[in-house]
């Protein structure tokens, strides 16, 4: 047996050896390819493309095939009814690169630092609400005060719909401050959860857990509550 072993191994060998070169140069393929297309305009006229989105990024940089890690993140969307913007200091994510060529847009696990959410409705007109849409938070790139456009979109048939597809699972996510129309959050929080948007047809959040461990709350220019702490569990 062992003189059989020894007698394979150099064959073994130049097999094994072969391997690794194949899979060392996948590794750099994809290294110089997602690195190249994180670095670039690719990825943001991409997401550009989709109507109502936004995205801007610092640094950005991956090592190993799906996940990255981003700096300096500004994701911006509005629709008929609503606007918000994400900030994100610092996140490390893994995303499904399979499911992007199918408009899925899919991240197994992300760990965020530094969030910053807004999020306003829009209203039908300025008149009568100029005290509530001054507590309102602004968001660059949206017009002030955040009015209804034309009509609503008619329903799309399932035969026609291509619209991207967002699910982030396994959040974790350090918060510093959550603004959401009139009441605003500043301090230390966490939110942890998964999400599933399909625009024009769902939204789901089952489960997500909001820990607020020490902050402000405000309505508007009145301070509301001092070292606010809580937990709130919703699913949607």
């Amino acid at each position: 047996m062992r003189e059989r072993w020894l007698a394979a191994w150099p064959h073994a060998r130049i097999v094994l050896v072969r391997v690794a070169l194949v899979l060392l140069g996948l590794e750099l393929f994809y290294l110089v390819a997602a690195n190249i297309a994180l670095k670039t305009s690719l990825i943001k006229r991409g997401v550009a493309s989709a109507d109502g989105i936004y995205l801007e990024y610092g640094c950005a940089f991956s090592w190993l095939p799906g996940r990255a890690r981003v700096s300096e993140l500004t994701l911006r969307v509005e629709d008929y009814n609503v606007q918000f913007q994400l900030k994100i200091e610092r996140a490390e994510l893994d995303v499904g690169l399979d499911e992007l060529m199918h408009k899925r847009f899919h991240v197994f696990r992300l760990r965020a630092d530094g969030v910053s959410f807004l999020m306003r409705h829009k209203v039908p007109e300025a008149t009568g609400h100029g005290e509530r849409l001054a507590a309102f938070p602004k968001i660059a790139g949206f017009a002030d005060p955040p009015l209804y456009v034309g009509s609503p979109s008619p329903p799309i048939p399932d035969d026609q719909y291509d619209l991207w597809q967002v699910q982030i699972e396994d959040v974790v996510a350090r918060a510093k401050e959550l603004w959401i129309l009139e009441y605003r959050y500043q301090g230390d929080a966490e939110a942890r959860g998964s999400f599933l948007v399909r625009p024009a047809r769902l939204v789901q959040v089952d489960p997500a857990r909001l820990e607020l461990r020490s902050g402000t709350l405000t309505l508007g220019p009145h301070v509301v509550a001092r070292s606010v702490k809580g937990n709130l569990s919703v699913s949607v």
